[in-house]
């Protein structure tokens, strides 16, 4: 039985709507909020289509998104600021290696760096084969990163020992803006365009696998804590999960809302948030967000952001709270962070 916690003012308004059965009403009908809402420090600068990395001690780095310059926030203090400039402005990617140091590549030349957490400072590493841009980057569980797509089939992978990219296996079609999502065997599976694929690190090949149920634009792809992955949205209401063992993708519930550029967090407890992302009918930015259960294959509404946003960032941090960053309304980018925080309801 869920339990109702009511102010001495709403049990009030309550007696006069209808006593107890009002109370029994809501307690039936309405869900509790699950995550809320609240303001954080803002960034230092406005970006949107940039990188967010979970550091290890808690913080997160912010890079690209128009600027050449990174940013930390703090979790503790709430507050953003300047930690390193690298060499260029990058299309980016931003990828945690195992001694604490991101990989940061893309951009008009095939130049990658790497971001220093004691130093703060940036620092040249080897060059990439091909320039990316709208590439993947995927850290693999020995350590190494797959680098992939980019409008070309080509992919390749660092090793932060050498600091050298090598060349591995073609993807079986050209990818740009595409998701890739490691999974729990150390696989990756690479979604869009309605086609997916699969790359072994063991054999250094792509294979097909799927189809998809749909072909989705600018989607997020979850890792669910059962090993499926959950794909979302992409300019549609529709979802669907894709099991590894199987390699068969199949619907489940749909979307409240249709929606892309958007983000998708896995939560402590298993569920995902979904936040934000743009809507083409009508077409609008949105600040609406909803929670997908695995259990149930459904998604239900949670409390919408202070501000609409799309393309920004969501990153989970240690004490449970989601951190969403930046983004733009429509054309204009902008600067206000705010972080979701779960509620004892769920």
């Amino acid at each position: 039985m869920r339990t109702l916690r009511l102010s001495l003012a709403g049990m009030v308004i309550l007696i006069l709507l209808g006593g107890l059965g009002a109370v029994a009403a809501i307690a039936q009908d309405q869900e509790p909020p699950g995550y809320m809402p609240v303001e954080t420090g803002s960034m230092v600068k406005t970006r949107s289509d940039h990188s967010a990395t979970l550091l290890p001690d808690g913080r997160v780095l912010i890079a690209g998104g128009g600027w050449a310059d990174t940013e930390l926030y703090d979790p503790g203090t709430g507050t953003f600021t300047l930690a390193g400039r690298m060499a260029r402005i990058r299309d980016i990617t931003a990828t945690l290696l195992p001694d604490g140091r991101v990989l940061l590549v893309g951009g008009t030349d095939p130049s990658a760096e790497l971001w220093d957490p004691l130093t703060l400072n940036v620092e040249a590493t080897g060059a990439t084969n091909e320039t990316r841009s709208g590439h993947t980057a995927t850290a693999l569980l020995d350590g190494r990163v797959l680098i992939a797509g980019g409008d070309t089939s080509s992919a390749e992978l660092y090793d932060p020992s050498t600091g050298t990219f090598e060349r591995t296996g073609d993807m079986t079609r050209r990818r740009t803006d595409h998701v890739a999502t490691r999974l729990s065997d150390g696989r990756v599976l690479l979604t869009g365009d309605g086609q997916a694929e699969v790359y072994d690190p063991v054999t250094g090949r792509f294979e097909a696998t799927g189809p998809m149920t749909a072909a989705r634009p600018h989607h997020s792809a979850t890792l669910l804590v059962d090993g499926r992955v959950l794909l979302a949205a992409g300019s549609t209401v529709s979802a669907e999960v894709y099991d590894p063992v199987s390699g068969v993708f199949e619907a489940t519930g749909d979307l409240l809302a249709p929606r892309e550029d958007h983000t998708a967090t896995l939560l402590p407890n298993g569920r995902v948030l979904i936040v934000g992302g743009l809507s083409h009918d009508p077409f609008e930015t949105l600040a609406t967000a909803e929670v997908y259960d695995s259990s149930t294959g459904t998604f239900r509404e949670v409390a919408p952001l202070a501000t609409a946003r799309l393309q920004h960032t969501a990153t989970l941090l240690p004490d449970g709270r989601v951190l969403v960053a930046g983004g733009s309304i429509l054309t204009s980018s902008i600067a206000k962070a705010e972080v979701y925080e779960p509620v004892a309801a769920e």
